[in-house]
């Protein structure tokens, strides 16, 4: 049985007619229980837009999302969400922000903070327990908000580019650290992405989406072991192939039409003159 069931998705953004934006169109996706997806395509394509419908933080148009076989109508104790730009209470330590979402499933206090303290120190953050997200880099951020969103031990786990704004060495770190996690608990994940080497990395299954509105173009299965070799040639096939894809998505080849700037702004460079002569000739021909 899917973990996760994504039928039909449609999205539409404001009113009918010229003003709506149709973010995903007959969207379909079923993720296995304990399953790693990542969800790659180009900006604007809906990739978020899917994520916060299965979170149940958005309603779509149409369609419907059925996790365990039940139907979401909202936020639920069974998925867990982690944002791009951590969204910590700044207000709260470390401990609390880790403890915060057990509160709505009526842990009292002593417990749910010791559960997070117990999380904490497993994840190598006890000694920052008590300090504030102001007080920490950008990847630990990360890691308490990974903390947090475990803390409440979900079935599924919703990541939004949760390492975009890292450094790489952090980046790859923190991918190292969730490939831990995801293998030690078994948790289903729908992770998007806009890096194609982290979704060859960290994926059992990459689905590549079309520009919008965003459809389901291409899906690749990463058969290969973990950790996995960026230099084998298996790995960079699967690069290309989902490169390839992208790109194709993207429009990326059509570098020609931006010559036309050239005789809209003319060059910088030392064939500048003869340039603008020829466009001063185009325009005088013109007239």
């Amino acid at each position: 049985m899917s973990r996760v069931e994504i039928r039909h998705l449609n999205k539409i953004y404001g009113p009918a007619g010229n003003g709506h934006v149709v973010a995903l169109q007959d969207f379909s996706l079923d993720i296995r229980s304990g399953e790693f997806i990542c969800l790659l395509g180009p900006s604007g394509c809906g990739k978020t837009t899917a994520l916060n419908i299965v979170a149940g933080l958005l309603k779509q148009t149409s369609g419907e999302v059925l996790v365990d076989g039940r139907r979401v109508t909202g936020p639920g104790p069974e998925r867990a969400y982690v944002f791009q730009d951590y969204a910590l209470f700044p207000w709260m330590s470390v401990a609390e922000n880790v403890a915060f979402g057990l509160e709505s499933q009526g842990w009292a206090v002593a417990e749910r903070l010791a559960r997070a303290h117990a999380i904490l120190k497993v994840m190598g953050l006890d000694k920052f327990a008590r300090s504030y997200p102001k007080q920490l880099s950008g990847g630990m951020r990360q890691r308490v908000s990974i903390a947090r969103a475990l803390a409440v031990n979900p079935r599924v786990l919703l990541m939004d580019e949760p390492f975009a704004a890292l450094d790489a060495f952090t980046r790859a770190q923190l991918q190292d650290e969730l490939l831990s996690i995801w293998e030690a608990l078994g948790k289903t994940v729908l992770f998007v992405t806009h890096n194609i080497d982290e979704a060859v990395q960290l994926a059992d299954r990459i689905v590549v989406m079309t520009s919008r509105p965003g459809r389901m173009k291409l899906v690749v299965e990463t058969d290969l072991p973990r950790p996995r070799d960026v230099t084998s040639p298996r790995y960079l096939e699967l690069v290309s192939t989902v490169r390839a894809a992208l790109s194709e998505e993207m429009g990326i080849g059509h570098h020609e039409a931006y010559r036309g700037l050239a005789d809209i702004l003319g060059r910088d460079d030392e064939t500048a003159p003869a340039r603008t002569a020829a466009q001063k000739a185009r325009d005088h021909a013109g007239h």
